[in-house]
């Protein structure tokens, strides 16, 4: 792998990391705006809560992934399956274009783990 594409997974983690930790602590803490969009699609506030706790302790485990690579996939994982399951809350709620957008966060969530399989 090419050192300019290992710069580019670390800066596609870094901030995918920085996303999962702030979207996940803004589900846990009960930003309105998700609270009004998972409660329209049929998701509980406790339940987005937990789904935040575990998008933001994803996002962490994606910084931990950068050193220490057994944190890698499956916080890359956790990730891209919250943001599949975030962007069916905006295309359930009819939040266009963010919802086709948000597909790009599951891509980008993946990619690090490009990253990962170059290391083996």
């Amino acid at each position: 792998m090419s050192r300019a594409l290992r710069v580019a997974l670390v800066v596609d983690a870094v901030l995918v990391g920085i996303f999962g930790v702030s979207s996940g602590l803004y589900k846990a803490f009960g930003g309105e705006a998700d609270v009004r969009l998972y409660g329209a699609a049929g998701v509980g506030a406790t339940a987005m809560a937990a789904i935040g706790v575990a998008q933001a302790i994803a996002g962490v485990g994606l910084f931990a992934g950068l050193r220490a690579q057994r944190w890698l996939a499956p916080s890359a994982a956790a990730l891209a399956v919250i943001n599949l399951g975030a962007s069916w809350v905006l295309y359930r709620n009819g939040v266009q274009p963010f919802a086709t957008i948000s597909l790009l966060f599951v891509a980008m969530a993946l990619a690090p783990l490009a990253r990962r399989a170059d290391a083996r």
